[in-house]
């Protein structure tokens, strides 16, 4: 599934910065990180184009969000690894 990886500005106001990162919290599929500078607030979005594209409006149209920047898409699937068995090792002669 697609991983967006997002930076939310939010105003300079302590409590306008608050009522955005409340806003963004109450989106369950928006995970966020700490904010930067007190402004800045990391988030990522796991889901389908459709969805994460609505999300981001969602961000964008609330007031105390000044500006949602898309920092990063990921489109791989995570890789699958399978265990892997150790091959015999020889000693070597001294």
């Amino acid at each position: 599934m697609p991983t967006s990886g997002l930076v939310l500005s939010l105003p300079m106001d302590p409590i306008r910065a608050q009522a955005g990162l409340q806003a963004a919290n109450r989106l369950p599929e928006v995970a966020i990180g700490a904010p930067v500078d007190g402004r800045f607030l990391p988030a990522t979005i796991q889901a389908d184009e459709q969805t994460t594209s609505s999300l981001i409006k969602q961000l964008e149209a609330h007031p105390d969000i000044e500006q949602v920047s898309i920092t990063w898409i990921g489109l791989d699937e995570p890789e699958v690894t399978t265990p892997t068995h150790d091959a015999p090792t020889q000693e070597v002669p001294s």
